[in-house]
């Protein structure tokens, strides 16, 4: 990866319908959004990790690689990846909503080589299943991208939105692994 990229992990939510917030879900004897930085920190070194205020990290438990954002739970995705984002300063982001696992670093490979060798401002994973073509996660963005989407209004934008509205900006990129279509809600991962 030419481009310096940094994990921008979205967990600021209340979760009303995962019943409390998801960042707080426990995975593997700790809170899902420290599994997920975890992950994350691993393969890229470096994330961003927009925290509800109540999974806020203890002093004495820092993860490295990680920092911390807090949110406003009751903020609009696009308003905290805003705030993600601001944190990135220059480079790339790969942005992971805390519902959907970490892919690892062959998703990554992947969405960095297309995104660089076309140009692009986003790239997303895809993989066909029965003949369909889904997107998955997480969302590459390029740096240009980064810097277009904090200008965004975020009560009246969406990142899926502005991405669906510039469809030769956007690369779909089969990585052929059905594991970026995970979500820990649907599929009882966690709780």
């Amino acid at each position: 990866m030419a481009e310096p990229v940094i994990g921008v992990l979205l967990a600021g939510g209340h979760g009303r319908r995962a019943g409390g917030p998801k960042a707080l879900k426990v995975v593997g004897g700790r809170p899902l959004w420290r599994a997920q930085a975890g992950a994350m920190v691993s393969d890229l070194g470096c994330v961003v990790a927009v925290l509800h205020p109540g999974a806020w990290p203890d002093a004495d438990a820092p993860l490295l690689g990680c920092i911390p954002v807090a949110s406003d739970p009751d903020a609009t995705q696009l308003a905290s990846l805003q705030r993600g984002l601001a944190e990135v300063a220059t480079g790339a982001a790969l942005v992971l909503p805390i519902d959907c696992p970490w892919p690892g670093t062959a998703v990554v490979a992947a969405l960095a080589t297309a995104a660089e060798a076309t140009g692009v401002l986003a790239a997303v994973p895809t993989v066909t299943l029965d003949g369909q073509v889904r997107r998955g996660h997480p969302v590459w963005l390029a740096a240009a991208a980064v810097g277009q989407l904090l200008t965004l209004d975020p009560q009246l934008n969406r990142l899926d939105h502005w991405l669906a509205g510039m469809p030769e900006r956007v690369a779909l990129v089969d990585v052929g692994d059905p594991a970026i279509l995970a979500n820990f809600n649907r599929d009882a991962i966690a709780g």
